[in-house]
């Protein structure tokens, strides 16, 4: 029941706009990056580690798979 209630939440961020935390390469694809929103969720997206790394900016959220996020940069400046 825990796990539902989490994937509930989880999905209904997709189509959002999320703030995150850049905090560096994705551990599963060390291509993408990875960060997190001030509720601690992993959002996984397109970005330069060496620019973006320590950033605040916003994802738009595309997919959920599992507990982690999918996303492209809103702006990334």
């Amino acid at each position: 029941m825990v796990d539902r209630l989490a994937h509930e939440k989880i999905d209904a961020l997709v189509g959002t706009r999320q703030q995150i935390l850049c905090e560096g390469p994705s551990k599963t694809n060390g291509e993408r990056l990875m960060g997190r929103t001030p509720q601690n969720k992993i959002v996984v997206f397109e970005g330069d580690a060496e620019r973006h790394t320590g950033s605040l900016f916003d994802v738009q959220i595309e997919l959920s798979a599992g507990f982690t996020l999918f996303g492209n940069p809103a702006v990334l400046g």
